[in-house]
């Protein structure tokens, strides 16, 4: 996540004019720090930092892209539901990220450690609408390959789709294109 504040910051300066906001959802040792680092960068008003929540699915509908600028990750659960919300996904290749999202097609995927080319990647989503609407609708045909159905689960899961609460070890971030926005009620 210090990498999305580190690239948020330079978007922030490259496209002055861009109304742009990021949610960060989940809790971390590292939380104090990125505060911190939001401060130091001079973000602070774009960023928020929501902690746990167990109504994730409200901030995604919310929202206009997804990030996930992991390091290390497994099959994020998040991610999913970002894809079923129909959100393009930014990504770092590493884990199973690159294999769920297809670069170009539901998002785009950038290399991990590096804030220039997620700086570029936010850049591209943010100023493109027709690229966002195209993924958005890949994206929710991608997360139907990792339905429970596809994926040979024996039953459904018992939580519902919509009411998923999310375990976050690591932090993920949304954004919205407006600083306008409301946030979602908690």
């Amino acid at each position: 996540t210090d990498l999305l504040l580190k690239a948020a910051s330079a978007v922030q300066k490259d496209l002055p004019e861009t109304d742009f906001a990021i949610w960060i959802i989940g809790e971390g040792a590292e939380r104090e720090r990125l505060n911190e680092m939001a401060k130091s960068l001079g973000i602070e008003n774009i960023v928020r930092f929501l902690g746990f929540q167990e109504q994730v699915a409200a901030y995604l509908a919310a929202s206009d892209i997804f990030v996930l600028p992991s390091r290390h990750e497994a099959m994020s659960m998040v991610l999913l539901e970002a894809l079923a919300s129909g959100l393009p996904c930014i990504v770092t290749a590493v884990g199973e990220s690159p294999a769920v999202v297809q670069e170009g097609e539901q998002g785009l995927v950038v290399g991990p450690n590096a804030v220039e080319p997620l700086q570029e990647a936010l850049k591209k989503l943010l100023k493109d609408t027709g690229l966002r609407q195209e993924m958005s609708q890949k994206a929710r045909r991608r997360a139907e390959d990792f339905s429970e159905e596809k994926m040979g689960l024996a039953a459904p899961s018992p939580r519902a789709q919509n009411d998923l609460p999310l375990m976050l070890s690591a932090m993920s971030a949304i954004l919205s294109r407006s600083l306008s926005r409301p946030l979602p009620a908690s």
